[in-house]
């Protein structure tokens, strides 16, 4: 038994009550703080050009018959690399360069790929030339700005009103 000491008297503690009638469990774990959401792209058959409202957390089943493949253009290297080399090649700044980017996704067929994503502040950072970017509401005039429609699949330059697609500005500064 334990108890208590107060000035200089010794006091006994009082019993916990009610706590007994719960099962200790080394097993079980309350659920986790919530911090991301799940989005769902729709991924039409062909090419589609897409972005993350957020950081990515990670990519999941989908329900597409086939694998979809993944290219991200890499700005400072001017070149496409398949997601699984611009994960390794960029490292821990992969998720948030996929949050500033845009990239492509080729569906073999119409279907849902859902991804995990963090809040996450989106900073565009544009180099001259050809800039692949999340829609966003931009006040800044480009020389070419163009979206990818994954219906027609092809570009577009009329206003964007769909979630979670990309679209492609030209600037040169």
């Amino acid at each position: 038994e334990m108890c208590i000491r107060d000035r200089n008297k010794i006091v006994q503690q009082e019993p916990v009550t009610g706590a007994a009638s719960f099962e200790p469990s080394k097993d079980l774990t309350p659920p986790n703080f919530p911090q991301e959401k799940t989005i769902t792209l729709q991924l039409k058959k062909g090419w589609n050009l897409v972005s993350l409202p957020g950081k990515l957390v990670k990519f999941l089943e989908n329900d597409c018959v086939k694998k979809p493949v993944g290219f991200v253009y890499l700005k400072d290297e001017k070149k496409y690399v398949s997601l699984k080399d611009a994960a390794r090649l960029l490292k821990d700044k992969f998720s948030t360069y996929l949050a500033e980017n845009a990239f492509w996704i080729y569906s073999y067929d119409d279907c849902e790929q859902e991804v995990i994503v963090e809040k996450y502040e989106k900073k565009c950072v544009l180099n001259p030339g050809w800039n692949l970017l999340p829609v966003i509401d931009l006040t800044c005039g480009f020389d070419s700005q163009y979206w990818w429609n994954p219906n027609k699949q092809e570009w577009q330059s009329d206003k964007v009103s769909t979630q979670n697609i990309g679209m492609i500005v030209k600037t040169t500064t």
